[in-house]
């Protein structure tokens, strides 16, 4: 079993592990822990698509910046990508644009909520909120498992993007 779903699994156990009164700390590793379920598909998958020697994806899955994918991401959801990635956006249908566009709005949807479960200690979580948290989660983990098949070229220039970023920039 792959280490994304891996973290999912943990992310819904310690959402459910106090049934009356579930304590902050789990319910914050929950939220944590959905969004590095995201954040370690597209790491694991990005590495190999840029090798199939396996010995070289750790080095290559550290190379991945949660500050620039966020980024990516939010340029993909809004749809204003940066050079040369525009261009390589515009010529995807509208379809793969559109399914592209929930998949990175849920990245950074999840990296904020990650961000206040381990920064904002006055903030509180509910039950409720972190398991709809989850179920975004997985809704999207299933999604671009799907997208990945169908549209390879697609998510491959998803994958690209998010590990290079504005690297491309002259």
């Amino acid at each position: 079993m792959n280490y994304s779903i891996q973290l999912l699994e943990q992310a819904k156990h310690l959402s459910r592990k106090e049934p009356r009164r579930p304590r902050q700390a789990s319910l914050r590793r929950a939220v944590s822990a959905a969004y590095y379920a995201l954040f370690h598909l597209f790491t694991e998958e990005g590495a190999r698509l840029v090798t199939s020697r396996t010995e070289l994806h750790p080095v290559l899955r550290r190379v991945f910046e949660h500050r620039r994918m966020k980024k990516i991401c939010r340029a993909v959801s809004c749809g204003r990508l940066p050079e040369p990635w525009n261009e390589l956006y515009d010529d995807l249908s509208t379809g793969q644009k559109a399914t592209l566009r929930e998949i990175a709005q849920t990245f950074v949807d999840l990296q904020e909520e990650r961000h206040s479960a381990d920064y904002a200690f006055g903030d509180r979580f509910a039950r409720s909120n972190v398991r709809d948290l989850l179920d975004k989660a997985e809704r999207t983990v299933r999604t671009w498992k799907t997208f990945r098949k169908t549209d390879k070229r697609a998510a491959e220039w998803f994958l690209l993007a998010l590990l290079f970023g504005d690297r491309t920039r002259p």
